[in-house]
């Protein structure tokens, strides 16, 4: 089944040669979103194969941990297209799938993020990908462990503005909320 979502990547990747300069941009996302809410199932499916083909070229390198979720994730709304394209798809399944394809990306966000070292001076992306994230909350079910991760992603988000300082107290802040990320993405992962 990864075979043939890579296949609809390539080849809508081929046939739209226009997007081979373009990057994926979460607001892709959004904009399908949009369409599908008014109607526009014929038009959001082209603006989301494009964006599959687009996060299967972005992603595909990375297939394990948060990486290999967003793929699959892909895959699964690569199988909704089909029938988008008709004016006939399942547009709440299809918005759900969406949605949990924001959440993941924020989550791999964060993970290399994270990975990078400091996140001193990183406070826009952190806090953008912790929205992205948050985002998604509504499509998980895990009352105390999803309760502890929106609690620990508060107090990044309230600590996260100490990053764009200097000193001692801004790096200091960096190693915990480094921490504080790291745990915060394992009880997501247990979540998934």
């Amino acid at each position: 089944m990864k075979k043939f979502t890579l296949i609809i990547a390539a080849l809508l990747l081929f046939l739209a040669p226009e997007t081979k300069a373009q990057s994926f941009d979460i607001g892709m996302l959004d904009k399908a979103v949009t369409m599908l809410e008014g109607g526009k199932q014929k038009e959001s499916s082209k603006l989301l194969g494009t964006a599959v083909g687009l996060i299967t070229n972005k992603v595909s390198s990375n297939k394990k941990g948060f990486g290999g979720k967003i793929l699959n994730q892909v895959d699964g709304l690569s199988q909704l297209l089909p029938a988008l394209s008709k004016g006939k798809g399942d547009v709440g399944k299809t918005i759900k799938s969406v949605r949990m394809l924001k959440m993941l990306f924020g989550a791999l966000n964060l993970n290399n993020l994270v990975k990078g070292g400091s996140l001193l001076n990183k406070t826009d992306d952190l806090l953008s990908n912790v929205g992205l994230l948050k985002s998604g909350f509504g499509l998980l079910k895990g009352g105390s462990k999803l309760n502890q991760l929106t609690s620990s992603l508060d107090k990044i988000v309230k600590k996260a503005p100490k990053l764009g300082k200097s000193g001692f107290c801004a790096k200091r802040t960096s190693k915990g909320l480094s921490k504080q990320l790291t745990s915060s993405l394992g009880l997501l992962n247990g979540l998934l």
